[in-house]
């Protein structure tokens, strides 16, 4: 009986032993090809519903902080391997990219031909 408990624990030692953990320091970031004013005027036409008047956005820093609260915001994100474990958030996030198009809506094929991509949601992982 001592043996095999012996026997289970060195198997456990050795099956923590080989997990391996990577992490890396994860921001969220935007890619766009507009400058701050001709964003001001995309936004000032979207309806901001999280108001309570239902008036439109008034410029970019708005729309940012209702819609993007954790944009420019890092945080240590980590994998696990080895063992019997195989979590792999940090490259779920790695992997990350969000479309947000001129009609305020993302990842969406948009409806109209005046509708278009005004930027790129993604994670810069170091």
């Amino acid at each position: 009986m001592k043996n095999q408990i012996l026997i289970y624990f060195c198997l456990i030692l050795f099956l923590n032993s080989c997990i391996r953990t990577e992490c890396e320091n994860c921001t969220k970031l935007l890619d766009t090809q507009f400058s701050n004013s001709q964003l001001d005027l995309i936004v000032q036409e979207l309806v901001n519903n999280s108001s309570i008047d239902s008036v439109n956005y008034q410029n970019w820093n708005e729309f940012i902080t209702v819609n993007f609260p954790d944009l420019n915001f890092t945080f240590e994100k980590c994998s696990k391997y080895g063992g019997m474990v195989s979590v792999d958030p940090l490259g779920d996030t790695k992997d990350f990219r969000q479309v947000w198009y001129s009609d305020g809506s993302s990842d969406v094929l948009p409806l109209y031909d005046s509708v278009f991509e005004i930027g790129t949601i993604f994670y810069d992982c170091e």
